[in-house]
């Protein structure tokens, strides 16, 4: 009874900051092709006769098959053939810290999670950059956290890039462990940053970070709010370590660890952030055409099993928060059928059995008692490098309830059910994005509100049965909602195609309703549905209002300047 008169009804922030891929070599006026694009091919992407040219400076003469926009100068804010530059990074927290200045929450400490790929991407963000590269974003990344968000909690995760040798890991520590330690003890804390370094995940109590009072944090018996940093490494089939026996071992403990924390949560009443790189479910890009092979960037039979545990404790988890796609995407986290790894293939290694029998390892009596599987949703943050996929650089801030006792009885988020009152509901989500044409052309960088998911979808609430409502609406002929889904997907990356085709849309929304790589690969071939694909907007068209939908066939995100946008400016 003591510990529950010291909790109070009051809102919490957690920002994210997915795919930074900072480029330490990025100098502001040097050539685009001399300094970024490396040993890309650019003919796919090329503008044609009279396109853009980039959005860092202007044209110049080229040759040799180099287009023509491919020698213009590097912006201060960067490019989209370009990684993060080192000023992005410190505008991005800069920004972080003067909108927690304003926040309810002002009061407490920020927390930030950076949810993996803090190395710069490599020629063609396939290839591995130096071992010096790799070594020195985590002290180049502390410094700027030091001058900007020198209070902050700030929980990095491992990311494909950030390991040595590149993304390979079997929960032992490597090359990059020291490092990582060494810049990140002052804001994780020494415990959190040593079992990063080690085994590449931790847990952290978040209770006092989130306001909850000092006598509830130092209880034994008070429910807690667990930060989960995920080493999603180990389920990747990409990480060729995950396909031997210390890498099907390590990722079988990694499990077995995140599910004992899941079980005492429940127990207790306690609630769980879990944040990871790489996001379970389908590459629904890369498996979009029909009948094609699914590839899936976890192992199906890990996928299996955190579906499983995450499912039967769907109460506890607050948020699933993850990057690594370099789109904005939601994935909807089901209970695993008992097909499990049925018919899906997956990446690499997909005819390796992959841990399938601990996929298969029944769960224990005390965890699945009077409870019911729900669905649980993990959202997936687009990048803050512009480069490759995000037409503009974005941060994201999750609201919080702390201790909400909303209608439903503040389930956690992603549950649908009605349940005894939680110590953290997800509320709402705010992407904000930096207009990076306009604060390149201005030298001054402009933040804009992108959207607010519930408002953006018209979300009840941020369960699971709210966002497969707003998935189902998305299938239907003409939905506003397919078309805001498609323009957020991206960050409005103009001249994109991927999204207005049937199998692309199609695929896209699959990829957000099943993880199952069976189950995806059913959804994308059944050709009964009522979807068309979505029309191609105009940049400088704007995005339809929740209630507009006499303006549904206009989906483009911004204006550019000066066409009188409320912005906030910054530097």
């Amino acid at each position: 009874m003591g510990s529950e008169m010291c909790i109070r009804d009051s809102a919490r922030t957690v920002w994210q900051l997915a795919d930074v891929h900072l480029q330490l070599s990025y100098a502001e006026g040097a050539s685009i092709f001399a300094r970024c694009l490396r040993e890309r091919r650019f003919g796919a992407r090329a503008p044609a006769s009279g396109g853009r040219a980039p959005r860092g400076g202007g044209g110049g003469g080229g040759g040799g098959g180099v287009p023509r926009w491919a020698f213009g100068a590097a912006g201060p804010f960067g490019d989209d053939y370009c990684d993060s530059p080192p000023r992005l990074l410190d505008e991005a927290l800069a920004h972080i810290n003067a909108s927690h200045a304003t926040s309810v929450d002002r009061s407490l400490r920020p927390l930030v999670l950076l949810t993996g790929d803090l190395v710069m991407s490599g020629a063609g963000g396939r290839s591995p950059v130096s071992d010096e590269a790799v070594l020195a974003a985590p002290e180049a990344v502390a410094a700027a956290l030091a001058r900007h968000l020198p209070a902050a909690r700030v929980f990095p995760l491992w990311g494909n890039h950030d390991l040595l040798p590149y993304n390979t890991h079997t929960g032992a520590a490597g090359a990059a462990s020291l490092a990582v330690q060494r810049a990140f003890a002052p804001w994780a804390g020494d415990v959190a940053a040593r079992e990063l370094g080690e085994r590449g995940y931790y847990a952290v109590d978040l209770s006092t970070d989130l306001g909850l009072s000092a006598t509830h944090a130092e209880s034994q018996r008070a429910p807690r709010v667990l930060l989960i940093a995920l080493n999603t490494v180990l389920f990747s089939p990409s990480n060729s370590a995950a396909h031997s026996a210390d890498g099907l071992l390590a990722a079988r403990a990694h499990l077995g660890w995140l599910g004992d924390h899941l079980r005492k949560l429940n127990a207790s009443g306690g609630s769980a952030i879990l944040a990871g790189h790489e996001p379970p479910g389908a590459d629904w890009y890369t498996s979009r055409e029909r009948r094609a092979p699914v590839e899936s960037w976890w192992i199906p039979a890990h996928a299996f099993e955190y579906a499983r545990l995450v499912s039967r404790h769907a109460a506890v988890v607050a948020l699933q928060a993850f990057g690594h796609t370099h789109a904005d995407e939601v994935r909807i986290v089901a209970p695993p059928s008992a097909a499990g790894t049925d018919d899906g293939g997956t990446r690499a290694g997909g005819d390796h059995d992959g841990g399938a029998n601990l996929a298969r390892t029944p769960a224990p009596a005390a965890e699945t008692a009077g409870r019911a599987p729900e669905p649980t949703v993990a959202f997936v943050a687009p990048p803050l490098t512009p480069y490759g996929s995000a037409f503009n650089p974005a941060v994201r801030a999750y609201a919080f309830d702390v201790r909400a006792r909303g209608a439903d009885g503040g389930g956690g988020a992603g549950s649908g059910a009605r349940s005894a009152p939680r110590l953290l509901q997800l509320r709402d989500f705010t992407q904000w994005v930096l207009l990076l044409e306009s604060s390149n052309a201005l030298n001054r960088s402009f933040w804009q509100v992108e959207y607010s998911a519930t408002r953006a979808y018209g979300l009840a609430d941020m369960s699971a049965r709210s966002w497969l409502a707003a998935i189902g609406r998305m299938h239907e002929p003409r939905s506003v909602e397919l078309l805001r889904y498609v323009a957020h997907a991206n960050v409005w990356d103009q001249g994109r195609e991927r999204f207005h085709s049937i199998d692309g849309a199609r695929a896209m929304l699959c990829g957000a309703q099943h993880v199952e790589p069976g189950a995806f690969a059913r959804c994308r071939d059944d050709a009964t549905g009522a979807l068309r694909a979505p029309p191609r907007a105009r940049h400088g068209d704007v995005l339809p209002s929740a209630g507009s939908l006499e303006d549904e066939g206009r989906s483009a995100m911004f204006p550019t300047l000066p066409r009188g946008v409320t912005l906030a400016a910054t530097g």
